[in-house]
């Protein structure tokens, strides 16, 4: 759920965590030797260090890995590319405010983290400065503006692939719900006592749960099958009768849920006003994406991008991890035959001394 903010990192990450609001300072993180040019933009040393050490540690990524060289590779790339989109909003005539990233930012903290205070502690542990920050909430914004602007042109006919993919469209069995998600199992007792004496279920799912992408709706989750929760949650789910609620909490590995059924439908082939509205959506952002993509590996062919050092050159950090790798496997059969050439003088020297025993026995 902290992990809403897509922030186009990266080939290797395309959805990432935003970072920020460390005590680095911007000289630390944003100067440094010049060790990308994209046309006439330079990305420095410290900036490149920081965006790799940051998707690094959020997917848990040892730098001595033998695969750390496509890693960041990925990581060099995507910074790229991110770059090149940013020139083409630029050219294309749109405008990122500070009133923006300011409006951006607030909207984040209220979905997403629910308090300053959360926001703070979560970002803190990616030290990242200020103006890394202001940075990537710039990115974001120029991108979503972007998309905006790709959007306008893009025609789909959901009618036609519903009709040509109709078994698409089978759905299980399925229970529209909505829950409350906190910490501990004492505060669910208590948000169930609440419910039992008569308080509204969407209320109290906007006072407390913790679920925050959830919460500012009442809870609501609309209809999915059992298959899309863990499984003590579908359990529950699928339990209630139509209009109850879990009359105790349910434990799942995000905490205590309270869980109200809203509605029930049987297995069923859904009908194309059912999905119209989603299929539109789906379809359009598929469109919208092929154009994006077509856009940026344009830009690419037009564009001067030069790797100043071959620490930050992709082609070259593929190419020293893919040496990394082959001298590890030939490292690893060697110390197999090795290991097989010692089990196989073992094996001689048991048998020696074997038919040594033999003999003895025999005299």
């Amino acid at each position: 759920m902290k992990k809403a903010f897509a922030m186009l990192l990266v080939a290797v990450m395309s959805a990432s965590v935003l970072a920020g609001c460390g005590s680095s300072s911007a000289d630390s993180q944003m100067g440094g030797e010049e060790v990308i040019k994209v046309n006439d933009t330079a990305l420095h040393k410290n900036y490149v260090d920081a965006r790799i050490d940051q998707v690094f540690k959020q997917n848990q990524l040892e730098s001595d890995d033998a695969f750390s060289g496509y890693y960041k590779s990925q990581i060099i790339t995507g910074l790229v590319e991110t770059e090149l989109m940013v020139q083409e909003a630029k050219e294309r005539g749109i405008e990122v405010s500070d009133e923006d990233k300011e409006n951006y930012k607030s909207e984040l903290i209220e979905q997403s983290y629910g308090s300053q205070e959360n926001f703070d502690s979560y970002l803190s542990e990616y030290n990242i400065s200020d103006d890394m920050l202001d940075r990537m909430l710039e990115e974001k914004l120029y991108y979503d503006k972007l998309i905006d602007e790709l959007k306008k042109d893009v025609k789909v006919d959901p009618e036609t692939y519903y009709n040509e993919h109709k078994d698409e469209f089978n759905v299980g069995d399925q229970v529209k719900a909505a829950h409350i998600l906190v910490e501990d199992e004492d505060t669910a007792k208590k948000i169930i006592k609440k419910l039992d004496d008569g308080e509204d279920f969407a209320k109290l799912a906007k006072e407390y749960s913790k679920d925050t992408a959830t919460a500012d709706q009442g809870g609501e989750l609309g209809y999915f099958t059992a298959d899309k929760m863990v499984t003590e949650f579908s359990d529950a789910a699928f339990a209630l009768e139509k209009g109850k609620y879990t009359e105790t909490p349910v434990k799942t590995s995000y905490g205590y849920h309270i869980i109200l059924c809203e509605d029930k439908q049987a297995a069923h082939q859904q009908t194309y006003d059912e999905v119209k509205d989603e299929l539109t959506e789906t379809l359009t952002n598929q469109e919208v994406q092929s154009k994006y993509q077509e856009l940026i590996e344009k830009r690419k062919k037009d564009s001067k991008i030069e790797y100043l050092s071959d620490d930050y050159n992709p082609d070259k950090l593929v190419a020293k991890a893919e040496e990394e790798m082959a001298k590890q496997q030939e490292d690893s059969s060697a110390s197999s035959e090795t290991g097989g050439a010692q089990q196989s003088a073992s094996d001689d020297a048991t048998a020696s001394a074997d038919s040594s025993s033999t003999e003895e026995s025999g005299k």
